[in-house]
Protein backbone atom coordinates (compact mmCIF):
# COMPACT_ATOMS: atom_id res chain seq x y z
CA UNK A 1 0.00 0.00 0.00
CA UNK A 2 2.74 2.39 0.32
CA UNK A 3 3.47 2.50 -3.03
CA UNK A 4 0.73 5.31 -3.55
CA UNK A 5 2.41 7.23 -1.06
CA UNK A 6 4.99 8.05 -4.18
CA UNK A 7 2.38 8.02 -6.69
CA UNK A 8 -0.27 10.25 -5.56
CA UNK A 9 3.03 13.15 -5.39
CA UNK A 10 3.95 12.71 -8.59
CA UNK A 11 0.75 12.46 -10.33
CA UNK A 12 0.41 16.03 -8.97
CA UNK A 13 3.64 16.72 -10.00
CA UNK A 14 3.08 15.48 -13.68
CA UNK A 15 -0.51 16.94 -14.02
CA UNK A 16 0.97 20.52 -13.06
CA UNK A 17 1.81 21.52 -16.30
CA UNK A 18 -0.29 23.42 -17.97
CA UNK A 19 -2.92 22.57 -20.66
CA UNK A 20 -3.57 23.79 -23.89
CA UNK A 21 -7.37 23.62 -25.29
CA UNK A 22 -8.43 20.40 -23.01
CA UNK A 23 -11.41 20.47 -20.81
CA UNK A 24 -10.14 18.05 -18.25
CA UNK A 25 -7.47 16.10 -17.42
CA UNK A 26 -7.45 12.59 -18.19
CA UNK A 27 -5.24 9.61 -16.00
CA UNK A 28 -5.21 6.64 -16.88
CA UNK A 29 -4.58 4.11 -13.77
CA UNK A 30 -4.15 0.11 -14.43
CA UNK A 31 -3.55 -1.84 -10.82
CA UNK A 32 -4.38 -5.38 -9.89
CA UNK A 33 -7.55 -5.45 -8.56
CA UNK A 34 -7.81 -9.11 -8.24
CA UNK A 35 -5.17 -12.20 -8.65
CA UNK A 36 -1.85 -12.32 -6.93
CA UNK A 37 -0.73 -8.71 -6.67
CA UNK A 38 -4.30 -7.19 -5.54
CA UNK A 39 -2.96 -7.66 -2.28
CA UNK A 40 -1.33 -4.20 -2.77
CA UNK A 41 -3.67 -3.56 -6.18
CA UNK A 42 -6.73 -2.59 -4.27
CA UNK A 43 -4.93 -0.44 -1.81
CA UNK A 44 -3.52 1.75 -4.80
CA UNK A 45 -6.87 2.04 -5.97
CA UNK A 46 -8.09 3.41 -3.34
CA UNK A 47 -5.12 5.75 -3.11
CA UNK A 48 -5.77 6.86 -6.23
CA UNK A 49 -9.18 7.65 -5.07
CA UNK A 50 -8.33 9.58 -2.60
CA UNK A 51 -6.27 12.00 -4.44
CA UNK A 52 -8.32 12.09 -7.40
CA UNK A 53 -10.86 13.80 -4.60
CA UNK A 54 -8.06 15.70 -3.07
CA UNK A 55 -6.80 17.60 -6.24
CA UNK A 56 -9.87 17.91 -7.70
CA UNK A 57 -8.58 20.22 -10.44
CA UNK A 58 -5.31 21.64 -11.22
CA UNK A 59 -4.77 24.75 -13.15
CA UNK A 60 -8.69 25.08 -13.37
CA UNK A 61 -9.09 21.54 -14.90
CA UNK A 62 -10.92 18.40 -13.60
CA UNK A 63 -8.45 15.99 -13.07
CA UNK A 64 -10.64 12.26 -14.25
CA UNK A 65 -9.09 8.93 -13.51
CA UNK A 66 -10.02 6.18 -15.82
CA UNK A 67 -9.03 2.66 -13.59
CA UNK A 68 -8.88 -0.69 -15.80
CA UNK A 69 -7.78 -4.15 -14.00
CA UNK A 70 -5.47 -6.43 -14.90
CA UNK A 71 -5.92 -9.15 -13.16
CA UNK A 72 -2.35 -9.46 -12.25
CA UNK A 73 -1.52 -10.22 -15.19
CA UNK A 74 1.13 -8.76 -17.60
CA UNK A 75 -0.04 -8.60 -20.79
CA UNK A 76 -3.32 -7.19 -19.53
CA UNK A 77 -1.13 -4.49 -18.50
CA UNK A 78 0.30 -3.97 -21.36
CA UNK A 79 -3.19 -4.24 -23.16
CA UNK A 80 -4.48 -1.80 -21.05
CA UNK A 81 -2.17 0.60 -21.30
CA UNK A 82 -2.58 0.57 -25.26
CA UNK A 83 -6.60 0.34 -24.68
CA UNK A 84 -6.20 3.96 -21.83
CA UNK A 85 -3.89 5.61 -24.61
CA UNK A 86 -5.14 4.65 -28.08
CA UNK A 87 -9.04 4.44 -27.31
CA UNK A 88 -9.38 6.86 -23.80
CA UNK A 89 -6.51 9.52 -25.26
CA UNK A 90 -5.45 9.75 -21.78
CA UNK A 91 -2.66 11.99 -21.33
CA UNK A 92 -0.75 10.10 -18.92
CA UNK A 93 -0.37 6.62 -17.43
CA UNK A 94 -0.01 5.20 -14.07
CA UNK A 95 0.64 1.88 -12.77
CA UNK A 96 0.29 -0.94 -11.95
CA UNK A 97 0.90 -3.42 -9.03
CA UNK A 98 3.61 -6.14 -9.46
CA UNK A 99 6.75 -5.47 -10.74
CA UNK A 100 6.43 -7.95 -14.13
CA UNK A 101 3.26 -6.46 -14.72
CA UNK A 102 4.68 -2.69 -14.25
CA UNK A 103 7.50 -3.62 -16.92
CA UNK A 104 5.17 -4.62 -19.36
CA UNK A 105 2.74 -1.26 -19.15
CA UNK A 106 6.23 0.71 -19.35
CA UNK A 107 7.63 -0.84 -22.26
CA UNK A 108 4.21 -0.20 -24.04
CA UNK A 109 4.10 3.47 -22.55
CA UNK A 110 7.83 3.36 -24.40
CA UNK A 111 6.66 2.50 -27.72
CA UNK A 112 3.37 4.54 -27.86
CA UNK A 113 5.73 7.94 -26.42
CA UNK A 114 3.09 8.35 -23.59
CA UNK A 115 4.73 9.46 -19.91
CA UNK A 116 4.27 6.96 -17.37
CA UNK A 117 4.35 7.01 -13.66
CA UNK A 118 5.68 3.30 -12.61
CA UNK A 119 4.60 2.52 -9.11
CA UNK A 120 6.48 -0.92 -8.73
CA UNK A 121 10.27 -1.20 -8.17
CA UNK A 122 11.59 -2.06 -11.36
CA UNK A 123 15.07 -2.84 -13.04
CA UNK A 124 15.62 0.53 -15.54
CA UNK A 125 14.15 0.91 -18.69
CA UNK A 126 15.21 2.04 -21.98
CA UNK A 127 14.51 6.35 -22.58
CA UNK A 128 13.12 5.38 -25.35
CA UNK A 129 12.85 7.79 -28.86
CA UNK A 130 12.68 10.60 -27.22
CA UNK A 131 12.56 9.67 -23.95
CA UNK A 132 12.71 9.54 -21.25
CA UNK A 133 9.29 8.37 -20.71
CA UNK A 134 8.90 6.41 -17.92
CA UNK A 135 9.70 7.80 -13.72
CA UNK A 136 9.58 5.44 -10.96
CA UNK A 137 8.44 6.49 -7.63
CA UNK A 138 9.56 3.68 -4.56
CA UNK A 139 12.63 3.79 -3.65
CA UNK A 140 15.18 2.19 -5.67
CA UNK A 141 15.46 -1.23 -5.13
CA UNK A 142 19.42 -1.26 -4.13
CA UNK A 143 19.04 1.32 -1.84
CA UNK A 144 16.15 -0.52 0.58
CA UNK A 145 18.36 -3.94 0.24
CA UNK A 146 21.59 -1.80 0.85
CA UNK A 147 19.97 -0.34 4.19
CA UNK A 148 19.43 -4.30 4.29
CA UNK A 149 22.78 -5.59 4.03
CA UNK A 150 23.83 -2.68 6.07
CA UNK A 151 21.71 -4.12 9.26
CA UNK A 152 23.40 -7.36 8.45
CA UNK A 153 26.64 -6.03 8.77
CA UNK A 154 26.01 -4.24 11.60
CA UNK A 155 24.51 -7.53 13.27
CA UNK A 156 27.73 -9.23 12.56
CA UNK A 157 25.73 -11.62 10.20
CA UNK A 158 28.32 -13.68 7.63
CA UNK A 159 25.98 -15.32 5.97
CA UNK A 160 22.03 -14.99 4.07
CA UNK A 161 19.99 -17.34 2.36
CA UNK A 162 17.65 -15.52 -0.26
CA UNK A 163 13.65 -16.73 -0.91
CA UNK A 164 12.13 -14.91 -3.87
CA UNK A 165 9.37 -15.07 -6.47
CA UNK A 166 10.49 -16.39 -9.59
CA UNK A 167 10.24 -13.55 -11.26
CA UNK A 168 11.45 -9.62 -12.63
CA UNK A 169 11.34 -8.74 -8.69
CA UNK A 170 12.58 -11.69 -7.54
CA UNK A 171 15.68 -10.92 -9.82
CA UNK A 172 16.11 -7.52 -8.97
CA UNK A 173 16.15 -8.10 -5.53
CA UNK A 174 18.63 -11.00 -5.86
CA UNK A 175 20.60 -9.05 -8.02
CA UNK A 176 20.50 -5.88 -5.56
CA UNK A 177 21.62 -8.56 -2.52
CA UNK A 178 24.56 -9.56 -4.90
CA UNK A 179 25.68 -6.18 -5.69
CA UNK A 180 25.17 -4.75 -1.87
CA UNK A 181 27.36 -7.83 -0.18
CA UNK A 182 30.32 -7.31 -2.41
CA UNK A 183 32.27 -4.70 -0.77
CA UNK A 184 31.22 -6.94 2.67
CA UNK A 185 32.20 -10.12 4.72
CA UNK A 186 28.62 -11.73 3.66
CA UNK A 187 28.21 -14.88 1.59
CA UNK A 188 24.85 -15.65 -0.44
CA UNK A 189 24.83 -19.27 0.38
CA UNK A 190 21.42 -20.02 -1.16
CA UNK A 191 19.24 -18.85 -4.19
CA UNK A 192 15.77 -20.29 -3.74
CA UNK A 193 12.39 -19.17 -6.21
CA UNK A 194 8.92 -19.52 -6.16
CA UNK A 195 6.30 -18.17 -8.80
CA UNK A 196 3.59 -15.87 -7.04
CA UNK A 197 0.68 -18.72 -7.68
CA UNK A 198 2.31 -21.55 -5.49
CA UNK A 199 0.85 -22.66 -2.66
CA UNK A 200 3.37 -24.17 -1.51
CA UNK A 201 7.21 -23.48 -0.92
CA UNK A 202 8.50 -26.16 1.82
CA UNK A 203 11.10 -27.75 -1.10
CA UNK A 204 12.80 -24.00 -0.94
CA UNK A 205 12.38 -23.42 2.26
CA UNK A 206 14.13 -27.16 3.57
CA UNK A 207 16.82 -26.03 1.20
CA UNK A 208 17.12 -22.70 2.54
CA UNK A 209 17.20 -24.38 5.96
CA UNK A 210 19.82 -26.55 5.11
CA UNK A 211 22.21 -24.17 4.16
CA UNK A 212 22.73 -23.00 7.60
CA UNK A 213 22.35 -19.21 6.68
CA UNK A 214 23.29 -16.74 9.61
CA UNK A 215 20.04 -14.31 7.66
CA UNK A 216 17.36 -15.34 5.70
CA UNK A 217 15.98 -12.14 3.10
CA UNK A 218 12.87 -12.63 1.18
CA UNK A 219 12.54 -11.54 -2.16
CA UNK A 220 7.72 -11.57 -2.41
CA UNK A 221 5.60 -9.11 -2.05
CA UNK A 222 1.81 -9.17 -1.24
CA UNK A 223 0.16 -12.29 0.05
CA UNK A 224 2.49 -14.47 -2.04
CA UNK A 225 4.99 -13.18 -0.08
CA UNK A 226 3.59 -14.26 3.04
CA UNK A 227 3.95 -18.49 2.12
CA UNK A 228 7.86 -18.42 2.98
CA UNK A 229 7.18 -16.66 6.40
CA UNK A 230 4.63 -19.17 7.52
CA UNK A 231 6.78 -21.65 6.63
CA UNK A 232 9.69 -20.97 8.06
CA UNK A 233 7.90 -20.24 11.16
CA UNK A 234 6.33 -23.99 11.38
CA UNK A 235 9.66 -25.52 10.38
CA UNK A 236 11.14 -23.47 13.84
CA UNK A 237 13.18 -20.71 12.18
CA UNK A 238 14.26 -18.09 15.11
CA UNK A 239 17.00 -15.88 12.94
CA UNK A 240 17.13 -12.94 11.55
CA UNK A 241 14.39 -12.45 8.75
CA UNK A 242 14.53 -9.49 6.36
CA UNK A 243 11.38 -8.68 4.34
CA UNK A 244 10.80 -5.51 1.79
CA UNK A 245 8.91 -2.75 1.17
CA UNK A 246 6.01 -5.11 -0.53
CA UNK A 247 5.59 -6.73 2.34
CA UNK A 248 4.65 -3.99 4.14
CA UNK A 249 0.58 -4.35 4.29
CA UNK A 250 -2.43 -5.32 6.21
CA UNK A 251 -3.19 -8.23 3.78
CA UNK A 252 0.49 -9.67 4.26
CA UNK A 253 0.35 -9.44 8.33
CA UNK A 254 -3.47 -10.78 8.27
CA UNK A 255 -2.20 -13.74 6.08
CA UNK A 256 1.11 -14.32 8.00
CA UNK A 257 -0.32 -13.67 12.07
CA UNK A 258 2.37 -14.08 14.51
CA UNK A 259 4.68 -16.08 11.94
CA UNK A 260 5.34 -12.36 10.82
CA UNK A 261 6.63 -11.31 14.38
CA UNK A 262 10.11 -9.79 14.04
CA UNK A 263 10.26 -9.39 10.12
CA UNK A 264 12.37 -6.69 9.81
CA UNK A 265 12.01 -4.55 6.29
CA UNK A 266 13.08 -1.29 4.64
CA UNK A 267 10.74 1.17 3.58
CA UNK A 268 10.32 4.59 3.52
CA UNK A 269 9.99 6.76 6.50
CA UNK A 270 6.20 7.49 6.24
CA UNK A 271 5.44 3.99 7.11
CA UNK A 272 6.40 5.24 10.84
CA UNK A 273 5.26 8.45 10.89
CA UNK A 274 4.01 8.85 13.89
CA UNK A 275 7.20 7.70 14.84
CA UNK A 276 9.27 10.44 13.32
CA UNK A 277 11.48 12.50 15.17
CA UNK A 278 9.38 16.24 16.26
CA UNK A 279 9.64 18.49 13.05
CA UNK A 280 10.45 15.91 10.55
CA UNK A 281 8.87 17.59 6.79
CA UNK A 282 8.00 13.97 6.11
CA UNK A 283 5.09 13.45 9.24
CA UNK A 284 2.97 16.05 8.93
CA UNK A 285 2.16 15.78 5.17
CA UNK A 286 1.69 11.75 6.24
CA UNK A 287 -0.93 12.05 8.81
CA UNK A 288 -2.81 14.94 7.47
CA UNK A 289 -3.35 12.27 4.21
CA UNK A 290 -5.61 10.12 6.52
CA UNK A 291 -8.46 12.45 6.26
CA UNK A 292 -8.66 13.08 2.77
CA UNK A 293 -8.26 8.71 2.32
CA UNK A 294 -11.05 8.74 5.26
CA UNK A 295 -13.27 10.60 2.91
CA UNK A 296 -12.34 9.21 -0.43
CA UNK A 297 -12.70 5.67 0.88
CA UNK A 298 -14.83 5.78 4.17
CA UNK A 299 -12.29 4.05 6.22
CA UNK A 300 -8.68 5.31 7.60
CA UNK A 301 -5.99 3.95 5.95
CA UNK A 302 -3.88 1.00 7.56
CA UNK A 303 -0.45 3.01 6.85
CA UNK A 304 -0.63 7.13 6.58
CA UNK A 305 0.25 9.22 3.18
CA UNK A 306 -1.13 11.78 1.37
CA UNK A 307 -0.80 13.70 -2.50
CA UNK A 308 0.88 17.04 -2.63
CA UNK A 309 -0.50 19.39 -4.77
CA UNK A 310 1.75 21.88 -3.81
CA UNK A 311 4.88 19.36 -4.19
CA UNK A 312 4.47 20.65 -8.36
CA UNK A 313 6.32 23.97 -7.25
CA UNK A 314 9.49 22.21 -6.60
CA UNK A 315 9.84 21.18 -10.71
CA UNK A 316 9.53 24.61 -13.18
CA UNK A 317 6.46 24.29 -15.73
CA UNK A 318 7.37 23.97 -19.27
CA UNK A 319 6.83 26.82 -20.98
CA UNK A 320 3.95 27.62 -23.01
CA UNK A 321 5.55 26.22 -26.27
CA UNK A 322 6.34 22.95 -24.96
CA UNK A 323 3.05 21.96 -23.00
CA UNK A 324 0.88 19.33 -23.49
CA UNK A 325 -1.73 18.76 -26.68
CA UNK A 326 -4.46 15.91 -26.22
CA UNK A 327 -3.12 12.78 -27.68
CA UNK A 328 -1.46 12.62 -30.07
CA UNK A 329 0.29 15.64 -30.12
CA UNK A 330 3.74 16.05 -30.88
CA UNK A 331 4.36 18.82 -28.67
CA UNK A 332 3.25 16.90 -25.92
CA UNK A 333 5.21 14.11 -26.59
CA UNK A 334 7.99 16.36 -27.32
CA UNK A 335 7.86 17.53 -23.74
CA UNK A 336 6.63 15.01 -21.75
CA UNK A 337 10.78 13.60 -21.55
CA UNK A 338 12.14 16.62 -20.59
CA UNK A 339 9.72 16.78 -17.80
CA UNK A 340 10.03 13.13 -16.76
CA UNK A 341 14.03 13.93 -16.63
CA UNK A 342 13.57 17.38 -14.32
CA UNK A 343 10.97 15.43 -11.67
CA UNK A 344 12.72 12.66 -11.69
CA UNK A 345 15.95 14.44 -10.42
CA UNK A 346 16.88 13.40 -6.80
CA UNK A 347 15.56 16.28 -4.53
CA UNK A 348 14.63 16.80 -1.30
CA UNK A 349 10.57 16.54 -0.39
CA UNK A 350 8.47 17.45 2.16
CA UNK A 351 6.65 14.73 0.46
CA UNK A 352 6.43 10.92 1.11
CA UNK A 353 9.18 9.16 -0.41
CA UNK A 354 12.50 12.12 -0.81
CA UNK A 355 14.71 10.62 -2.96
CA UNK A 356 17.61 12.42 -0.98
CA UNK A 357 18.99 11.10 2.61
CA UNK A 358 16.75 11.32 5.30
CA UNK A 359 18.65 9.85 8.17
CA UNK A 360 17.06 7.78 10.96
CA UNK A 361 20.27 6.05 12.14
CA UNK A 362 19.88 4.15 9.00
CA UNK A 363 21.85 6.77 6.48
CA UNK A 364 20.11 6.12 3.75
CA UNK A 365 16.41 7.46 2.38
CA UNK A 366 15.04 4.22 3.78
CA UNK A 367 13.79 3.63 7.38
CA UNK A 368 14.11 -0.44 9.21
CA UNK A 369 10.75 -1.64 10.26
CA UNK A 370 9.63 -3.80 12.41
CA UNK A 371 6.29 -6.01 12.18
CA UNK A 372 4.47 -7.04 14.95
CA UNK A 373 1.10 -9.04 15.72
CA UNK A 374 -0.07 -7.60 19.42
CA UNK A 375 -2.43 -9.85 20.86
CA UNK A 376 -5.60 -7.84 19.52
CA UNK A 377 -4.70 -9.62 16.59
CA UNK A 378 -3.74 -5.93 14.59
CA UNK A 379 -0.91 -5.76 12.27
CA UNK A 380 1.38 -3.06 12.85
CA UNK A 381 4.99 -2.07 11.91
CA UNK A 382 7.54 -0.09 14.67
CA UNK A 383 10.74 1.99 13.39
CA UNK A 384 14.20 1.08 14.78
CA UNK A 385 17.27 2.09 14.60
CA UNK A 386 20.05 0.56 12.19
CA UNK A 387 21.83 -1.20 15.22
CA UNK A 388 18.95 -2.14 17.55
CA UNK A 389 15.96 -3.89 15.55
Amino acid sequence: MNLIKSLLASTALLLAVPQLAQAEILVGFVTGLSGPVSSIGIPNAKGIAAGEAYVGEIGGEKVRVIQLDDASDATASARNARKLVEQEKVDILIGTSGAPQTLAMATAAIEMKVPMIAVSPIAPVPPGDGGPWVVQTPQPTPLLVQGIVDHMKAKGLKTVAFIGFSDAFGDLMYNSLEQSVKTTDIKIIANERYARSDSSVTAQVLRALAARPDAIMLGGTGTPGALPVIALSERGYKGPLYGNHGLISADFLRLAGKAANGIICPTGPVTAAEQLPSGNPIQNVALDFRSAFEKANGEAPTDSFRPIPSTAGSCSPMPPSARWQPVPSPARRNSAPRFVRRCSRPRRSSGRRASTPIRRRIGTASTIARASWSRSRTASTSCCPETGA
